[in-house]
């Protein structure tokens, strides 16, 4: 889905429930908390519902590293508040999609 026009790429990719739903449910969502407490149930869960044999993929079952350990900058009260207002309907459409993702820190 194109962003609204004038605004950034960054913006229109946050659409996520836009992405998804022309994949009709073809789409394993995988939650990056789970990711990093078990890369390797994860992996298992994906590559299962991909129908291919998790003990063929072993660099997938290793424990997940993240390239980014520092915690962000916190954004500042002005951004959150138009990132919360531009995501409301997006947000609230991939909770439809996906009720069981954890959106933490989301509006």
């Amino acid at each position: 889905a194109s962003p609204p026009e004038g605004e950034w790429t960054e913006l229109g990719a946050g659409r996520y429930a836009d992405l998804l739903q022309p994949l009709g449910g073809a789409v394993t969502l995988v939650d990056a908390a789970d990711l990093r407490s078990d890369a390797g149930a994860v992996a298992r869960r994906v590559l299962g519902g991909l129908r291919l044999d998790a003990a063929l993929y072993p660099r997938h079952l290793e424990p997940y590293v993240p390239s980014h350990v520092d915690a962000p900058e916190p954004l500042l009260p002005a951004t959150r508040r138009r990132l919360d207002d531009v995501y409301r309907g997006p947000n609230a459409a991939l909770r439809r999609l996906a009720p069981d993702l954890k959106l933490v820190g989301w509006s």
